[in-house]
C-alpha cells in the first residue's frame, strides 16, 4: 500500500463510457467535496481538475481511485498523471468481489462511487481482503497491443458487413449463398 503520509485528498472516481462520478474524502473519511459527475472527454477530465483545484491542495497531496472499466479509464488516468496527481487503478472485479462479499449492491454511480472509495481506504491502511490495483501498461506496451486490437476492430466490421449483405440476399431469395466465401457457393 502506498504512504498516506502526505495525503490530504482521496478521491473516488467511477468511470462510465460518457459521464464519471466521483466523491472527495479526507483520509480520516470525512467529505470534503459532494459527489459530483463529469463527462469522459477532456472539457470533462479539465472540469474534474478544476474541482480538485478548489481544494487547497497541491496535486501530490491529492490520492486518486479509479476502477479499471473497459478501456474508459485510460484517458483520465493519463490526464491525471499528466498534472502530477497520485492515482491508482482499482482492479474490477476485485472490487465487485469485495463489494458481494459484504453484501454493498450500488444502485446509482453515486454508491458505486461510495462503495469504490471504501473498498479504495481498505487497501490504503493495508486492511486484508481488498482489491489489487492494476498493472499499467508501458508505451511499448500498449503499442504492441496495437495491432491485435486494429485486427479485432476490422474482424468485426467484416463480420457485420457479410451479416448485412447475407441478410439482404435472403431478402432476395438466394438463401444458399455464402458472401463470406471466395466463390460465394
Amino acid at each position: 500500500p502506498l504512504s498516506l503520509d502526505r495525503v490530504q485528498a482521496v478521491v473516488g472516481i467511477d468511470i462510465g463510457s460518457v459521464s464519471c462520478s466521483y466523491t472527495v474524502l479526507t483520509p480520516a473519511q470525512a467529505v470534503l467535496r459532494k459527489p459530483g459527475e463529469f463527462a469522459n472527454s477532456a472539457a470533462g477530465f479539465a472540469a474534474l481538475a478544476e474541482q480538485l483545484s478548489r481544494l487547497d491542495l497541491a496535486p501530490e497531496q491529492i490520492l486518486v481511485g479509479l476502477e479499471a472499466t473497459s478501456r474508459y479509464w485510460e484517458n483520465l488516468y493519463y490526464f491525471l498523471v499528466g498534472a502530477c496527481y497520485r492515482v491508482q487503478v482499482l482492479h474490477p472485479a476485485q472490487t465487485q468481489a469485495f463489494a458481494q462479499q459484504r453484501g454493498l449492491r450500488a444502485k446509482t454511480d453515486r454508491l458505486d462511487t461510495a462503495m469504490q472509495l471504501r473498498v479504495f481506504m481498505g487497501w490504503l491502511r493495508g486492511e486484508p481482503g481488498h482489491c489489487g490495483m492494476v498493472a499499467i501498461p508501458t508505451a511499448e506496451e500498449e503499442d504492441a497491443k496495437r495491432p491485435h486490437r486494429e485486427r479485432e476492430n476490422l474482424v468485426g466490421e467484416r463480420t457485420r458487413i457479410v451479416h448485412r449483405l447475407r441478410s439482404a440476399l435472403i431478402r432476395i431469395g438466394l438463401r444458399d449463398f455464402k458472401p463470406a466465401l471466395r466463390r460465394g457457393a
